[in-house]
């Protein structure tokens, strides 16, 4: 039987993370500049800084990465989106 194991990410993991997060984003390549897609695929392959101001987690099962969430506390947000007070999650998955 096969088991989702929940566990902190790592560093090794954050390629995986970053391909997760622009597949589960892509459908707003329809919607947004092609300059401002741009802006969101970097920002969401830049999990090195996520996990620096979140507390990141990864779902897998069998070694392969289903999934990823990252909690914001307040204060760690970013101001230009949230206000200062605010958290945040931040999903991805595909």
């Amino acid at each position: 039987m096969n088991h989702i194991v929940i566990r902190d990410a790592v560093s090794q993991d954050f390629k995986k993370i970053a391909q997760i997060l622009v597949e589960a984003y892509r459908q707003y390549a329809e919607v947004l500049t092609p300059e401002n897609w741009r802006k969101m695929q970097a920002n969401l392959t830049n999990v090195a800084n996520t996990a620096n101001l979140a507390s990141l987690i990864v779902a897998e099962e069998n070694n392969n990465i289903l999934g990823s969430i990252a909690y914001y506390a307040p204060g760690k947000s970013n101001p230009n989106i949230f206000p200062f007070e605010w958290s945040y999650f931040m999903l991805g998955r595909v």
